[in-house]
């Protein structure tokens, strides 16, 4: 897939790294991720914030940023709370707190070039891989 000419003017991506952003994209990659999917927002977070520290253009890094705020949005209110105007007062400053930051990291990774997939763009990217598999194995 194209990577926009945004996030190559940027400096997002197509740029030689530090060893420190190396590891940095490696947390990014499999750290920051673990802990979104065993339902842990507040460690993602917490590992995130070291991430940006080290590479402030991780645009990923904002999404998975974003997405932890999402989830802490669906652990605290969703779940107990079907419709946003059943918050109790005292817990909507926290509530609106948390989607303005999904807007605010979502905006900056936007920024930088990063930009959400579609299906056409996940499946031409799975095409491609079956495609370089099967010829590995001997096919066409």
């Amino acid at each position: 897939l194209d990577i926009c000419s945004l996030a190559a003017e940027s400096g997002t991506f197509l740029r030689p790294h530090t060893r420190k952003e190396s590891v940095a994209l490696f947390a990014t990659a499999v750290l920051a991720p673990h802990y979104l999917k065993k339902g842990q927002p507040k460690r993602a977070l917490q590992v995130i914030d070291l991430i940006l520290a080290a590479n402030p253009k991780d645009a990923v890094a904002m999404r998975l940023k974003a997405n932890a705020y999402g989830l802490l949005v669906e652990q605290r209110f969703r779940s107990r709370y079907p419709l946003a105007s059943q918050i109790p007062p005292a817990e909507q400053a926290e509530f609106k707190s948390y989607n303005s930051k999904i807007i605010e990291w979502r905006s900056k990774a936007k920024a930088l070039g990063w930009r959400e997939w579609a299906k056409a763009d996940w499946d031409k990217y799975l095409k491609h891989f079956e495609k370089k598999k099967s010829k590995s194995q001997g096919g066409k």
